[in-house]
């Protein structure tokens, strides 16, 4: 057999792959979590009390992947693996290559050359590897962070004045180093064509040696500093008594300092995107290219540094104008700077107006009114990340039409070149499927994310109507419809979107002085919008007191009806409703989360939790239920290839949740706690951004846990 350990073979190749879901392969390998939290408050005197409180956590994640399996490996320059001489294809020193790895007949290694066993069919021909070296590990990243905030307030009564003032101070650090399992990949291909490595059987010394000496453990890959310091003060008092009672206002103004710093190690993140490592202490690697460049896929600037100073004021009026009606106003003012010539600056001005209306005992209706604004963040804006050099092929939508919008890789091709190309452009230079030549070498177009001073506000506009209910005694119901409507949405279209429509985002598309496609800019830009509507229901319930105890039970459920996005201004607005991309299009929808948490937005269509509590003197108890309705899957294939499957749902999700505390010595509380009570996987899923094959949003990834919390109050 090819493989060493147990494996699979492609249905459609003559390969040859690892089977690493025989490991044990948990989503993290270990998590280390320390808090303290102290609170201390002296009183002044009878209307004054000062209020001191430290927050400190550090986190130490071991994130797992799988194992290492690597079928090619990118080069820059382009990589001999013989001679690590580069490569130049038309007299152009090329980038971003990705180069099958294969091990040569002149291995000691190939089959048939004494060691490994002859195979039918390799009669002295390269062999293309798709090897998982376990011997490796899973792969790894440690993850560590560390977070700080220190907040002083007083509060107190001067004048029929009640006020507030606060100093507040924070910071985080997190710093991401990479595990076990992460090697230089030129270098390891390398070790693979020069004999070194034996992609048949485990290791002789000399192998095992070879990969030490490449192995990456310990490296940081990217640290990130964040810190903000501000200071504000809010005031109230009560004006004046309306029938309803009294007339209240509040005012207040806050001014902040947020900072944030990237630091990011090129050679790491070389690995990181699969491309060979050209800088590193390790005296055995490589040193940089002549040009001082230690990026190969991008160049990968991760180094930044910005701050922003924010200045806000702030009202609102309280006026229970009837015993059954009243009404409140606010508004809020907010200016924004960022340090340095021609960067961000804006001021808003939001007006909230709401209302409640209590025509009978048991019975009220409120609403509200406001809009809203968020500035882009400073890592949207300037996070210095220059260059990415995409490995899917595409055609140029323009001079090479009627590709599929997408294809399994994320690409666009299978179209055919227009009649009247530019003077000097053949076919082969705008349509890129295929196989790299001596003229043509089809490497792919480059994406470029440049820095994005440009970027504006998000804006929306929000409202709710809703009704609250007592219809018995000890039952208490809310139904609140909402809706929103955000214009601006800061996010990145998908390259598929982006040459599906060629023509709505013309401006994305940067070309060379012949008229072929130079490069793709995908950006973080204000896309088109947002809209969505639903409904929010609650019901709670607390049965009579009993022997006993006291019983209550509660749900509180979100049911969303529309969620449509607009990929660009003036384009068509696509439903996402239980789904992740609308049936049938490459397009995906406008997903304002995705720069932070790097998921697809989760828009089920139902999604509720429930209870069920217990309390009898020092003792509680409560089991909860987290439910979200069924999603339609990404069936990517189903989608691009007739016939490609049958499309399918990712399943409903479950978690059940029991928690228990007793308070019965004085001044100390314990808690126990079991999630995930019956040890539920997260759903299935197809879509290529989970890569683990679980829908791991929303959704509890390691599975049945149990907690035991002491809290004692001094």
């Amino acid at each position: 057999e090819c493989c060493v350990k147990s494996c699979f073979r492609s249905s459609t190749n003559q390969q040859c792959y690892v089977n690493t879901r025989d490991d044990l392969n948990p989503f993290s390998q270990g998590f280390d979590n320390k808090n303290v939290y102290l609170k201390g408050t002296m009183k002044l005197n009878a209307d004054h009390q000062v209020t001191l409180e430290v927050n400190y956590a550090n986190v130490l994640t071991k994130l797992d992947e799988s194992a290492l399996i690597k079928a090619q490996y990118k080069t820059a320059p382009l990589y001999n693996a013989s001679t690590g001489a580069p490569t130049l294809i038309s007299g152009v020193l090329q980038y971003g290559l990705a180069v099958p790895m294969t091990i040569p007949v002149t291995s000691k290694y190939y089959p048939g050359n004494g060691i490994t066993p002859a195979v039918v069919g390799a009669t002295g021909q390269p062999l293309v590897l798709n090897w998982g070296v376990t011997e490796l590990g899973n792969r790894g990243r440690d993850d560590y962070q560390d977070n700080r905030r220190y907040v002083i307030t007083e509060e107190g009564r001067i004048a029929n004045w009640d006020y507030k003032a606060g100093l507040n101070a924070g910071s985080s650090i997190r710093n991401v180093k990479l595990g076990s399992g992460n090697v230089a990949e030129s270098l390891f291909a390398k070790g693979i064509n020069t004999g070194i490595l034996n992609p048949f059987a485990p290791q002789d010394a000399a192998g095992r040696d070879y990969l030490n000496s490449i192995s990456m453990v310990g490296i940081p890959l990217r640290t990130l500093y964040a810190w903000n310091r501000s200071a504000d003060l809010t005031a109230s008092r009560e004006l004046m008594t309306l029938e309803g009672g009294p007339l209240t206002v509040a005012a207040g103004a806050e001014f902040r300092r947020d900072q944030f710093r990237a630091h990011g190690n090129d050679a790491a993140a070389d690995v990181m995107f699969q491309s060979p490592f050209l800088s590193n202490p390790n005296p055995a690697l490589p040193p940089l290219l002549p040009n001082g460049s230690t990026s190969t896929a991008a160049t990968q600037n991760f180094n930044s540094e910005a701050h922003r100073n924010i200045t806000s004021l702030f009202a609102e009026v309280e006026l229970p104008v009837l015993k059954n009606v009243s009404l409140n106003v606010s508004v809020r003012g907010d200016k924004y700077r960022d340090a340095g010539e021609g960067r961000y600056t804006a001021q808003t001005v939001n007006p909230k107006f709401a209302f409640r209306y209590e025509p009978t005992r048991g019975l009220m209706f409120r609403g509200s009114y406001n809009t809203g604004f968020r500035a882009p963040s400073m890592v949207e804006l300037y996070q210095n990340l220059t260059e990415i050099k995409t490995d899917a092929r595409f055609d140029d939508p323009v001079l090479c039409p009627g590709g599929k919008t997408q294809n399994a890789s994320g690409g666009f091709s299978g179209g055919t070149a227009v009649a009247n190309l530019p003077p000097g452009v053949i076919a082969n230079d705008v349509c890129k499927p295929g196989v790299a030549t001596s003229t043509s070498p089809n490497l792919g177009y480059a994406t470029q994310l440049p820095n994005n001073s440009t970027l504006k506000e998000e804006k929306s506009r929000n409202y709710t109507i809703g009704i609250v209910m007592e219809p018995i005694p000890n039952l208490t119901v809310t139904i609140d419809h909402w809706n929103m409507n955000i214009r601006g949405v800061v996010s990145s279209a998908p390259i598929a979107t982006i040459l599906n429509d060629p023509v709505g985002f013309s401006s994305l598309y940067i070309r060379n002085p012949d008229g072929t496609l130079k490069y793709v800019l995908a950006i973080q830009q204000n896309l088109g919008g947002l809209r969505a509507d639903g409904l929010d229901i609650s019901a709670n319930y607390v049965f009579p007191k009993s022997s006993i105890g006291t019983f209550r039970t509660g749900v509180d459920a979100t049911y969303i009806d529309h969620w449509a996005s607009q990929i660009r201004p003036g384009g068509p607005w696509l439903e996402q409703v239980g789904e992740f991309a609308p049936t049938g299009t490459g397009n995906f929808g406008v997903d304002p989360n995705f720069g932070i948490s790097g998921r697809p937005q989760m828009n089920y269509r139902w999604k509720y939790t429930a209870t069920v509590a217990w309390a009898n003197g020092p003792w509680t108890a409560q089991l909860s239920q987290r439910y979200n309705s069924h999603y339609r899957d990404q069936n990517l294939l189903t989608r691009i290839t007739p016939g490609g499957g049958v499309p399918r749902d990712v399943a409903a999700y479950n978690q059940f949740n029991l928690v228990t505390t007793y308070s019965g010595f004085k001044n100390l509380k314990l808690t126990f706690g079991i999630n995930n009570l019956f040890n539920v996987n997260p759903p299935l899923t197809n879509n290529a951004t989970y890569s683990d094959g679980y829908l791991l949003t929303n959704a509890d990834v390691l599975g049945r846990a149990y907690n035991l919390k002491a809290e004692y109050k001094f």
